[in-house]
């Protein structure tokens, strides 16, 4: 038993030993190797800024940390012309808002109409509506910001047929109710120091034809420029060559008018489907609350009076029904009719009087 217990004793001391000179050894040969350098992920390099990192305990991550190769661009650019601004949605080829402030001077002026439309250059190509996507659509390139509103500026005017001041617009509703629409807009300048407008186009759920789903149709026009999108073979050639331009079914306009009196403003909000409307519907009937455009366009607008963080802090007073404070109304064709009827059968300075009464049937009344 003794002879086995030294035995014991003498295999552990070797192993023993035999631990101890390997780990000499590799602690030998660590200290005569070079420094090895601190991992990081690719394209993040180590410096100062990681040294001083350390140790400094949590630290709110800055955008694009985890994206070395950068991340995917916004898919909306804004971009400022001349005497108004847009949103534009570059998946769209349109812009999705334009903005606008006019004023009694600004709907006056000698400007001419030259209705020369141009593709926007400073728009990437790839991204950019053409002129020859509207050809043979069917569809007049609505504006979203008026020409007529620029009179003040040909500037402004010939930026107005910029085509990301475009979008697909029915024919019937662009060149009547729509019109009308922007006449009655330029008519609140009689009435108030400035108006703020914002106008875009919206893509609108419509019930399904069995009524059991809600699904958002619309048609594309245009042409997907294949010099500029690639080539492509097989499964994907029908993608290339699909049209890339949607027709918005319904288009909105929001409207601030201000008097430099009254310490609030008033505001309303218009829906109108994309498509022709009997110029006798009321206007009132496409009035619309501004969060509803909100929620179907995904934009807040004016966001400094309508969403302030701070209600208590100094600023405009929270606006109100702007079709309270005026008629939210057109003249119709019954209404023109009688007018003309009238004005046949009447003495000459009556004649006249409807004339005039005819010719400023856009002005909005104040409201009774």
């Amino acid at each position: 038993m003794a002879n086995s217990l030294f035995a014991l004793a003498v295999a552990g001391a070797a192993a023993a030993g035999a631990a101890a000179g390997a780990c000499a050894s590799y602690l030998a040969l660590r200290a005569r190797a070079p420094p090895r350098a601190e991992s990081a992920p690719i394209g993040v390099p180590l410096g100062a800024d990681a040294d001083a990192d350390a140790g400094a305990g949590p630290k709110r991550r800055g955008r694009g940390v985890n994206a070395p190769f950068g991340l995917p661009t916004r898919s909306s650019v804004e971009r400022e012309l001349e005497g108004f601004s847009v949103g534009y949605d570059q998946r769209l080829r349109m812009a999705t808002w334009a903005y606008e402030r006019l004023t009694p001077a600004s709907v006056e002026g000698e400007a001419k109409r030259k209705n020369v439309f141009e593709e926007d250059a400073r728009l990437a190509s790839v991204f950019r509506a053409r002129l020859q996507d509207y050809r043979g659509s069917g569809m007049d390139r609505g504006h979203l910001v008026p020409a007529g509103d620029l009179r003040d500026s040909q500037a402004g005017m010939d930026a107005s047929f910029m085509l990301s001041n475009i979008a697909p617009q029915d024919p019937t509703l662009n060149r009547g109710y729509w019109k009308r629409l922007e006449d009655w807009v330029r008519g609140l300048t009689m009435l108030f120091d400035e108006v703020h407008v914002i106008t875009g186009p919206l893509f609108v759920p419509q019930r399904s034809p069995d009524g059991e789903s809600w699904e958002t149709s619309y048609k594309v026009i245009g042409h997907n420029h294949q010099e500029v999108v690639g080539k492509s073979s097989g499964a994907q050639d029908a993608l290339v060559h699909a049209p890339t331009l949607p027709i918005p079914t319904h288009f909105y306009k929001i409207v601030l008018a201000r008097k430099s009196a009254i310490l609030w403003p008033f505001i309303a909000a218009f829906i109108v489907p994309n498509r022709a409307v009997d110029e006798n519907e009321p206007l009132q009937s496409f009035v619309a609350p501004v969060g509803l455009v909100e929620s179907l366009s995904g934009h807040l607008f004016f966001p400094k009076l309508l969403h302030r963080q701070d209600k208590h802090a100094p600023g405009p007073a929270a606006p109100k029904d702007l079709c309270g404070e005026v008629s939210c109304n057109f003249v119709t064709r019954a209404m023109r009719k009688s007018m003309k009827r009238h004005a046949a059968s009447a003495p000459p300075a009556a004649s006249d009087h409807a004339a005039a009464a005819e010719a400023t049937a856009a002005v909005p009344v104040a409201a009774r």
